[in-house]
């Protein structure tokens, strides 16, 4: 009988912890709070000042990937949660020049993944590369390409 009293004892205290939000973290809206409870496998964060739409150049670090008869250029970067990158180019006879712009797409208000990883990102050329120079566009400086 005493160890059925203890099971329903404890049943109780893990009722009473869980009713009264244990587990929960509060997140401050600015025009009050609301109880959230984050995923089980990321935590969350909340929008940074500029998140929905904002756009940052980044330097492009890696060699640039060739393939795809000559036109496809490849780079890796971070991208997670609610960021995605764009890899964009510009072409003139001797010259190729990669933007690579990381996009944040949070809106006001909306809790994003907090993770991070490496993806590719692409894009394609009108013509071959052949033995044209592809340049960073944020830096200015050449970058090397293999494939």
């Amino acid at each position: 009988m005493n160890g059925r009293l203890l099971s329903l004892g404890a049943a109780a205290l893990v009722a009473g912890a869980v009713l009264t939000g244990c587990g929960t973290k509060t997140v401050s809206t600015g025009t009050g709070s609301a109880p959230m409870s984050p995923g089980p496998s990321h935590s969350a964060s909340s929008a940074p000042s500029g998140g929905t739409g904002k756009t940052v150049k980044q330097a492009i670090a890696a060699p640039v990937a060739v393939s795809g008869q000559d036109r496809k250029l490849t780079v890796t970067t971070s991208v997670g949660g609610c960021k995605h990158a764009q890899l964009l180019s510009q072409e003139t006879a001797g010259k190729v020049t990669l933007t690579l712009e990381v996009v944040n797409t949070q809106k006001p208000g909306q809790m994003c993944p907090d993770f991070v990883k490496d993806a590719p990102v692409s894009t394609t050329l009108k013509a071959p590369l052949d033995h044209r120079q592809v340049v960073d566009a944020t830096t200015g400086k050449t970058v090397t390409t293999h494939g």
